[in-house]
């Protein structure tokens, strides 16, 4: 397994958070959905991709990849986002937490005829 320089250093941002009993998961997923879409569509936000884990107590654990801080900062402080965080502490979740750091470097193990990139 190697070490390499993470490019750009990456940052990333760990979103942890638990739904209320009873929302409305429609209106979460639709609001949640169209996020994604204006993260992704605008290549100023460098927003890189992320994945997501359910807990076995309910709660959700989502790491989301950006270029660079600036790219979260920008994204932090779109109108849509800011709007749907207030939403999301009004009518979705019970707690959450947020988390965000530069990546300074990546080890990896490439699967045999890799270009060696790390994904």
């Amino acid at each position: 397994m190697g070490r390499e320089a993470a490019a750009g250093r990456t940052t990333v941002v760990l979103f942890e958070y638990k739904l209320r009993e009873g929302i409305d998961l429609d209106a979460y997923h639709t609001l949640n959905d169209h996020l994604y879409e204006v993260v992704r569509g605008d290549a100023a936000y460098g927003f890189l991709g992320e994945e997501s884990i359910d807990r076995e107590d309910g709660s959700r654990l989502v790491l989301l990849r950006f270029r660079d801080m600036d790219g979260v900062r920008r994204w932090g402080a779109n109108p849509e986002h800011r709007a749907a965080q207030r939403r999301g502490r009004d009518e979705f979740y019970a707690w959450y937490r947020v988390s965000e750091g530069a990546v300074s470097e990546v080890s990896a193990l490439h699967p045999a005829g890799s270009a060696g990139r790390s994904s």
